[in-house]
């Protein structure tokens, strides 16, 4: 569960709840009902993380899955500049396109880190609630 992953952040690191807490930007009570897992923190915070500590793994942190810390994933380093513009946005309208909602959850967090200046953007991507219906076939009357 996601508050066990953030105890073991914080154990690994050697913080005090009250420390991450304050990187978090949250009150000690909420971070405590997150470690508790009985709440949430929000994308914005779990990106806040990341940034901070930047060697946490940002799928780790989501999902559990993979290393905990980044440099552990054993892939090989793309640069993006190698890879036409083109063929990246059509990466992404298909991923996007068929992405369930974990999936785009975990992109949008990888977005917002790799690209803060897109947050508009990323917003404007998001489906709408008659997108949603209309691809589970329902109707909006």
């Amino acid at each position: 569960m996601l508050g066990d992953r953030l105890r073991k952040i914080r154990e690994i690191k050697s913080f005090t709840q009250q420390q991450f807490a304050k990187i978090m930007g949250v009150t000690l009570r909420a971070y405590q009902r997150y470690e508790q897992n009985e709440q949430n923190p929000s994308y914005d915070k779990l990106v806040r993380i990341c940034n901070e500590l930047k060697d946490i793994n940002p799928s780790w942190l989501l999902t559990g899955e993979g290393p905990m810390l980044k440099g552990q994933e054993g892939s090989k380093v793309v640069d993006i500049k190698d890879i036409p513009k083109e063929q990246i946005k059509e990466f992404i309208e298909d991923f996007w396109q068929n992405a369930d909602e974990k999936e785009r959850i975990w992109f949008e967090v990888q977005f917002k880190m790799a690209f803060p200046m897109f947050s508009d953007w990323l917003q404007k991507k998001q489906p709408s609630q008659t997108d949603q219906n209309m691809k589970k076939g329902q109707s909006m009357t």
